[in-house]
């Protein structure tokens, strides 16, 4: 009479670690839009149900075709958590503390030969399946004043075994310091923390995902935030930002209304921090990076629908607890740090940066979108390296939609 339990209870052990957590997971996002509906309305934010959406996804992409048709606005810069924030924002009670609840979001991919990436967030799509849950809740202060997006993402990856067919004429042997599962074609001084494979054996993973705490003002808003970002007009690729991983923590400002000169201008700015992964070096070693970003975007008044930004990132070794020093990098040169012989060994980690200008024009009448964005991996040192090598370190997107 009384087995039951027992014989749940072993059925629940005999299953496999990552299933019991995706359960446990999924049954914790599942029940917070449950109990939101059992707050007090005067107590729920954006009527006690939200959502994030990772920009870069199918679902991003759906809304950017429909919008061209409408007329509707498309933001070159933005978030994970923007739609959320837009929600919370348009409740304008006077209540001093609300909530609502993240509806789940659930991605899923099954890689049958090698890994592509696919604008997968914080999620590592590795050969086999791989899965992701993402939700949380949401606090709104008073008139979203202050608020706050508490969303983690468990996710899983089988990670399956998958060989590629190199030419062991141009591969060269793999290094003593390096993890086994590192890059063969990017050692120092030219390295680049790429993983073939995060390990040998499935795994799984909690990350902050979409975490994001801003307090605003009717001109300007501040925060921290872990959330996915994209920058630039590229529909399923950006050359600075994108949703190809997850965000790095990182302190930012940005403009929350348009400023207006000769139309509107959107500015971004953050700071924040990144670290090796664990499968590039062998021996674990000091790999604190600062990693700042300015973006600027400017809708002119003369041409509805066209907008035309720049943005530029900016990657630098950090000692200790040194973060100012690192705040202006976005405004200030790094040099030619890659302005040395293939063969010169002594080149070191350094600064280093990305820049990209950029353009998006939305013809509503006729339901079309035309887009470029030029970047440059190392700015001319003038006129004459510009004209002489144009392309130099450079990569182009160039986009129609009709």
């Amino acid at each position: 009479m009384h087995r039951e339990p027992i014989v749940y209870f072993q059925a629940w052990c005999n299953l496999a670690q990552p299933m019991r957590n995706t359960i446990l997971f999924a049954v914790l996002c599942v029940a917070a839009p449950v109990r939101a509906q059992l707050i007090p309305e005067s107590r729920r934010c954006a009527g006690g149900a939200v959502t994030t959406n990772l920009p870069g996804g199918l679902r991003d992409e759906n809304v950017r075709a429909q919008s061209i048709r409408s007329g509707g606005e498309w933001a070159l810069q933005r978030g994970a958590t923007d739609g959320a924030k837009a929600a919370m924002l348009a409740d304008s009670s006077r209540v001093a503390l609300r909530i609502a609840a993240l509806l789940p979001e659930i991605l899923a991919t099954h890689q049958t030969t090698t890994p592509l990436p696919a604008n997968d967030g914080p999620i590592w799509a590795g050969k086999g399946l791989s899965y992701g849950i993402t939700g949380g809740i949401a606090l709104c202060g008073k008139q979203a004043r202050w608020g706050a997006i508490i969303a983690p993402t468990y996710w899983y990856s089988e990670n399956a075994d998958f060989r590629l067919p190199d030419n062991t004429e141009f591969v060269p042997p793999l290094r003593e310091d390096y993890s086994p599962w590192a890059s063969p074609y990017h050692y120092i001084p030219r390295s680049l923390d790429i993983p073939r494979r995060f390990g040998g054996t499935a795994f799984s993973r909690v990350e902050p995902g979409a975490l994001a705490l801003w307090f605003r003002t009717n001109r300007v808003e501040v925060g921290f935030t872990t959330e996915s970002e994209w920058w630039g007009p590229g529909q399923h690729n950006a050359l600075l930002l994108s949703s190809q991983s997850a965000g790095a923590p990182r302190a930012y400002i940005r403009t929350s209304a348009p400023i207006r000169a000769a139309g509107e201008i959107d500015i971004r700015y953050f700071i924040g921090g990144l670290k090796f992964s664990p499968h590039f070096f062998r021996e674990e070693e000091d790999s604190s990076r600062t990693l700042a970003g300015l973006s600027i975007v400017w809708r002119p008044s003369f041409e509805k629908g066209l907008s035309i930004g720049a943005a530029r990132l900016v990657v630098a070794p950090i000692l200790g607890n040194q973060w100012l020093r690192h705040v202006l990098d976005p405004i200030t040169p790094v040099g030619t740090p890659n302005a040395l012989p293939y063969a010169d060994k002594t080149q070191r980690p350094g600064r280093d940066q990305l820049f990209s200008v950029f353009m998006d024009w939305r013809l509503p009448d006729d339901g079309t979108e035309i887009w470029f964005e030029w970047g440059r991996a190392e700015l001319p040192t003038g006129l004459r390296d510009f004209v002489e090598s144009p392309n130099h370190t450079q990569a182009l997107t160039l986009g129609l939609q009709h």
